[in-house]
């Protein structure tokens, strides 16, 4: 493309619509965080209105705002789901196994993104022990 002074109002619209909506040069005001949702949603290929669920719910259950979800904080979220009574819990094998399944670099904590993918592939939907157990059944007799 030639280098030009100016640009006349065709080629600026032209312009415009092919590049102007790009989010690497987006005009608008757009926090950091949306841009990483974003990029997050087109990493995984999962909608944008799924990555800010999810990361509502993440914000949600890291209670210590530490940006990580700890054992603790799993296990609440997991009782929580399931709408156990205080008094009931739920076997330590089976938190156990969840924990594994999400914490995928077992380095003891989940980042945003393998709490997404976890809760992608194990809880969509309203009742996140009914997904759990759904892909336990299918990979069962697969």
């Amino acid at each position: 493309m030639e280098k030009k002074d100016h640009i006349n109002f065709h080629d600026f619209v032209q312009w415009f619509f092919t590049n102007g909506f790009r989010d690497e040069i987006n005009i608008f005001d757009e926090s950091t965080e949306q841009r990483y949702l974003k990029k997050v949603a087109r990493k995984h290929e999962v909608s944008l209105k799924d990555v800010e669920a999810c990361n509502d719910k993440f914000k949600r259950t890291d209670l210590n705002s530490n940006g990580v979800i700890e054992y603790d904080e799993f296990e609440v979220l997991i009782h929580s789901m399931m709408r156990l009574a205080e008094s009931e819990k739920l076997p330590h094998a089976r938190m156990e196994t969840l924990w594994r399944d999400a914490d995928t670099d077992g380095n003891g904590g989940l980042d945003f993104e393998e709490f997404m993918a976890f809760w992608i592939k194990s809880f969509r939907g309203d009742c996140p022990i009914e997904g759990f157990y759904r892909n336990f059944r299918s990979q069962a007799w697969n």
